[in-house]
């Protein structure tokens, strides 16, 4: 992991956590687990502009807002390149990106 991932995905993780503190909710996912959701993600294309994501370009967003009652949590995030958050909301392709991301999520998770 280079430093710029390391950097960026703390920051995300961060600002994940003070916007879930913020709510009144405790974000139980920890660091770790974003950063192997982002690794995932990285060189594949941004699910709503096509960039390849990178290190350097790599955000997230919640597929189903918290302002309309989605959960500040590793399920409802999706991995986008960070132009797309100008616009992520209007992309319907999003909405199947989210689907494939969440599988995949789950198949990591122990069920038990």
């Amino acid at each position: 992991m280079t430093s710029t991932f390391l950097r960026r995905t703390s920051n995300i993780y961060h600002a994940q956590k003070r916007n879930a503190g913020e709510a009144g909710i405790e974000l139980t996912d920890s660091l770790e687990q974003l950063r192997e959701l982002i690794q995932q993600a990285l060189g594949e294309p941004c699910p709503h502009c096509g960039e390849t994501l990178k290190p350097s370009n790599v955000s997230v967003d919640h597929g189903n807002p918290t302002s309309r009652n989605g959960a500040h949590a590793l399920g409802n995030l999706l991995v986008i390149g960070v132009l797309s958050l100008v616009d992520v909301g209007s992309c319907r392709i999003v909405r199947l990106a989210i689907r494939r991301q969440h599988a995949a999520y789950n198949s990591l998770v122990p069920h038990g």
